[in-house]
């Protein structure tokens, strides 16, 4: 399996930071519209993450795909 190139590291740390961001909000008492500003971008950070690892598995599997 190849290295994350450095655009998909740096992708994989701003979800990193935006889910403990998102979590630090909800459980420090924040603002309910800033807690959910951060789960959202959070949410949508984590979807890119599972679709981005679920094209590596299949594009490492070309038997897989039918």
């Amino acid at each position: 399996m190849a290295a994350l190139t450095t655009r998909e590291r740096i992708a994989l740390a701003v979800v990193v930071a935006f889910t403990t961001l998102a979590g630090i909000a909800r459980y420090a008492n924040a603002k309910p519209v800033l807690a959910f500003a951060l789960a959202t971008i959070a949410l949508a950070g984590l979807a890119y993450v599972v679709s981005f690892a679920t094209e590596q598995r299949w594009a490492t599997c070309p038997s897989c795909s039918s």
